[in-house]
């Protein structure tokens, strides 16, 4: 009796390609960018440059994704599956970054 095991693999592998490229480019640059402001919004300033340069990349990011979200939600806002990928960033309002290095 052959195994399915290889056939399984496969419809696994290809469902999850599939699910990448159900998102427009515009969420796709709004998930990169959010990502991004929570990545730096997590590091540690360990001297006033390091802190200096989070800032910045928080402020930039975290910018974005904040303009993003919000103009994305509206355009999107009769698309189900796209306003839940959105809610899963909903922190992205909340972050901000520190400019009190001590």
């Amino acid at each position: 009796m052959r195994s399915i095991a290889p056939f399984l693999i496969s419809i696994q592998i290809l469902s999850n390609a599939f699910a990448v490229d159900i998102f427009s480019s515009d969420i796709k640059k709004f998930i990169d960018n959010a990502e991004a402001c929570m990545h730096f919004s997590g590091e540690d300033g360990y001297n006033k440059e390091r802190q200096e340069e989070i800032n910045r990349a928080v402020e930039k990011y975290c910018s974005l994704a904040k303009k993003e979200r919000n103009f994305l939600k509206e355009k999107y806002k009769d698309q189900e599956k796209i306003q839940k990928k959105l809610d899963e960033y909903q922190d992205v309002d909340e972050f901000v970054f520190d400019d009190d290095y001590q």
